[in-house]
């Protein structure tokens, strides 16, 4: 189904596909950019960090300690700006809602101009929907994540704030626990949808209540108007209500004494690649039918107590890439 086309090593993360080009963080700090349908070179850049973002033709990323805005038609740099952090960050043409110091701004690159800012951090996300901007409050004096805010991306206004440690609390062993956001899972439909310690919830993005939760401990993959969970079985959810939509015994992954790892999958419109850690794999299986289609072994890692400590497969056109843990990144091609 598919066949190796390169292997990189020395990477970071799985690349991020666009249709400007391939980006692949290297363990040298160099950012480097294939031709997106052939897998040509590019270009190299250096960057501090492993952290960037691509929007509209526009390249935002770490260099000596600054912001950089490049054009990715030409690699030229526009702007540069001290102290910006671009993760978390939201970005939309030249706006960008981001972290600077120990606030949430609304920073407009074009005019090098901060419209507003607020008087919190955010911790693991930013995002925007429609005119309201979300973000989890990064408590400084606690390392957990417990409160939701959204905002008027227009003015700054707050709009509401939800606590998360009473949604999210739980019991176990006789021992009291609080909620905590554990990974933004995506937005659909105006649903915040986030990962807690035990269960899954839905805010609303216009008011900040909740809509609906449930008790999934695994990280699901929201895919259109479904949140997925693969294990032995797999599990369809209704992304607007949060109800149960089938649970399958996935039979040819037992057959062949596969274990997915959980928040390591993708799903698409008509399969799921997943990741195993031991022995290390990449798959396909096909959702209507949930047959085994492929499956390739990776290396096994040079340390002896390492497995995969990276992301799900990335798919784009007909490109599959997988990171393994020895930082070699695979990239493979659908077959005609």
């Amino acid at each position: 189904m598919y066949i190796q086309r390169i292997h990189i090593e020395n990477c970071w993360y799985n690349p991020l596909f666009t249709q400007e080009g391939v980006f692949i963080n290297k363990i040298n700090k160099d950012l480097l950019i294939l031709n997106p349908e052939t897998l040509n070179f590019l270009k190299e850049l250096k960057i501090d960090s492993s952290y960037f973002k691509v929007q509209d033709k526009y390249l935002f990323s770490k260099h000596n300690n600054k912001t950089e805005l490049i054009n990715l038609n030409n690699f030229e740099i526009i702007k540069e700006v001290d102290n910006l952090n671009i993760l978390p960050s939201c970005i939309e043409k030249n706006t960008v809602f981001s972290n600077f110091m120990d606030k949430v701004i609304k920073y407009d690159f074009k005019n090098n101009n901060i419209e507003f800012s607020l008087q919190s951090k955010a911790g693991k996300f930013i995002i925007k929907f429609n005119n309201i901007v979300c973000f989890d409050e990064h408590n400084l004096g606690n390392l957990n994540n417990n409160t939701v805010i959204g905002f008027n991306c227009d003015n700054g206004n707050t709009l509401w704030r939800t606590n998360i440690e009473e949604i999210g609390s739980f019991q176990e062993n006789g021992v009291n626990y609080k909620g905590e956001i554990k990974k933004l899972i995506g937005v659909y439909n105006n649903l915040l949808i986030l990962s807690l310690n035990t269960k899954i919830i839905a805010l609303s993005i216009s008011h900040g209540n909740l809509i609906w939760e449930n008790d999934i401990v695994r990280y699901p993959f929201l895919y259109n108007d479904k949140l997925y969970v693969l294990s032995d079985y797999l599990i369809e959810i209704d992304a607007l209500n949060g109800k149960l939509i089938k649970k399958e015994e996935v039979t040819d992954l037992t057959k062949n004494k596969i274990s997915v790892e959980p928040n390591r999958f993708t799903v698409t419109d008509e399969y799921i690649y997943f990741v195993q850690t031991d022995p290390p794999l990449v798959g396909v299986l096909e959702i209507k039918s949930l047959k085994l289609l492929w499956f390739h072994s990776l290396p096994r890692s040079d340390y002896a107590h390492q497995y995969f400590l990276v992301d799900a497969p990335v798919v784009y056109g007909n490109f599959l890439t997988v990171l393994d843990s020895n930082n070699t990144l695979h990239i493979f091609e659908k077959e005609n």
